[in-house]
């Protein structure tokens, strides 16, 4: 129960978290676009690392694409798999969505040893259709351009193509691809792009839902791949209309596609997690409310025509996870349920695993001493694969008080792979700073504003994910405790707005 503000404002500090999130756990909607620079990252911070020994796969190719390869092997989040659906070991396939335009998934499909159908691939090669859902030109609200989603209607797909799944039913693959980035808000309203003003862009629009519908027709085998820089809403994932079996997502890479097709066969095995809340109606969420694409006067965003655009900013803490976890401590499991799909930190494995969680190092939370819990976890499953053990954290909490999440990520640790009945013991840590709360108007009336411990009882969540706790370990803080200068750059914390 942490805001979870930190003040370490070294710019090293934030890169170096930054890549390590991104090797062991997912954050590849951020790192997987230019593998050369952060192939040049790695070494100027880590040294010579020997990222090629992330993964025992090797790929045949020069170091920047090896690169991308291995990040995207880390970071590939599996988030549905019934009925063992993956992996495959090859065979004859159907691959749909315009995203499948320029060929490039196909040819390491087929590298990889599947068989995928032709008479599609050319349906899709010769389309009109776009293959880029959207354009970064025309974020912000702009009235040119713009995000369609250009997904090939139902009534374009011939006869010819349609006869032909039956030759390649092994499986139906569908690519679902958006795009974003940082300095283009991503519309709420899809009016002005082919949809309509109560659709938003991260949701399928009429076109991809009639085309899984259609495929779960004609396959009894439906794999679905999420192709997105950012999360998508995820209403549709289970809906007996598209009959679903395994859902993969991995963010939009410019290199390492080559890695999709090894873990769709087997030859990796997935071990990313997520790094956001995959929600099942983002409307529901207080910021969509406000989430702005207007221009208003005397605001400070973005410039236009004597205007700037304005997004109102009044969640404070809770957002993301953190908004989910408390809303579902408060509200219950059944509120829970309904709104969360996929928590942070989720992933699947094709292995399964039982972890020993062995004790805490100290009871006793003191400023300045980490706290490390050994986890002893062991591949039960039939394959090799990885594992990632997450540590959040929960302080003491007043009504009326400073404001704290219910959950906040304190630490992780990803194993190596770990062979059919191998074990390996890592270990997470809780440094207590991390769980401090920032007070920015002495919330709690001991006439300090600044970072605070709370005297109480903390609880450490070892988890597979932000929901789903392996055990709690409970923790005491004796007296309060006030953070008032950075540890880490010896400056006095101040309120910045």
């Amino acid at each position: 129960m942490s805001a979870a503000k930190k003040g370490m404002k070294k710019s090293t500090y934030l890169i170096i978290w930054t890549l390590v999130i991104a090797l062991l756990c997912s954050a590849v909607g951020v790192v997987n676009y230019e593998a050369l620079y952060w192939d040049s990252a790695l070494t100027l911070y880590f040294g010579e690392v020997g990222v090629k020994n992330v993964s025992t796969v090797t790929f045949d190719t020069d170091d920047h694409a090896q690169v991308a390869n291995l990040i995207v092997a880390e970071g590939a989040v599996l988030l549905k798999n019934e009925k063992n659906a993956l992996p495959m070991k090859g065979g004859k396939i159907s691959l749909f969505g315009i995203d499948n335009k320029n060929g490039v998934l196909q040819k390491v499909l087929e590298d990889e040893g599947f068989t995928v159908n032709p008479t599609l691939a050319a349906f899709y090669a010769a389309s009109s259709h776009s293959s880029g859902a959207g354009s970064l030109s025309a974020g912000n609200g702009s009235e040119t351009g713009g995000w369609v989603i250009d997904e090939v209607p139902q009534n374009e797909y011939t006869a010819d193509v349609k006869a032909s799944y039956k030759d390649y039913n092994d499986a139906a693959v569908v690519v679902l691809m958006r795009t974003g980035a940082e300095g283009n808000d991503l519309p709420y309203d899809m009016s002005r792009y082919g949809g309509s003003a109560d659709e938003n862009y991260l949701e399928l629009n009429k076109d991809e839902k009639e085309l899984l519908a259609e495929v779960h027709k004609s396959f009894d085998k439906v794999i679905v791949l999420i192709s997105s820089a950012n999360a998508m809403q995820m209403d549709f994932v289970d809906k007996a209309e598209y009959g679903i079996d395994a859902v993969l997502w991995y963010a939009r890479p410019a290199g390492g596609i080559g890695s999709i097709a090894k873990i769709l066969s087997g030859a990796i095995n997935p071990s990313g997690r997520l790094v956001d809340t995959w929600a099942a109606d983002f409307t529901k969420n207080p910021s969509f409310v406000n989430f702005g694409t207007g221009c208003l006067p005397d605001t400070t965003d973005k410039y236009d025509g004597g205007m700037y655009y304005s997004v109102d900013y009044e969640e404070g803490i809770y957002v993301g996870y953190r908004y989910y976890e408390t809303r579902g401590e408060t509200d219950g499991e059944d509120w829970y349920n309904a709104n969360v799909v996929y928590p942070f930190g989720y992933g699947l494995s094709y292995t399964t695993f039982d972890w020993t969680v062995g004790d805490a190092s100290a009871s006793e939370i003191e400023l300045g001493t980490t706290i490390t819990v050994p986890v002893t976890v062991k591949n039960t499953g039939s394959v090799a694969g990885k594992e990632v053990v997450q540590l959040y954290a929960s302080a003491p909490y007043t009504l009326g008080g400073i404001e704290k999440a219910h959950k906040v990520l304190v630490g992780f640790a990803k194993t190596k792979i770990l062979q059919p009945d191998e074990s390996e013991t890592v270990t997470v840590s809780f440094d207590p700073y991390s769980a401090a709360s920032y007070d920015y108007r002495d919330a709690n009336s001991n006439g300090f504003s600044g970072y605070e411990l709370e005297a109480g009882e903390y609880t450490l969540y070892v988890s597979r994910n932000a929901h789903e706790s392996e055990k709690a370990i409970a923790l005491n803080l004796a007296a309060d405790v006030q953070i008032g200068t950075d540890p880490t750059t010896d400056r006095e914390v101040v309120n910045r707005y």
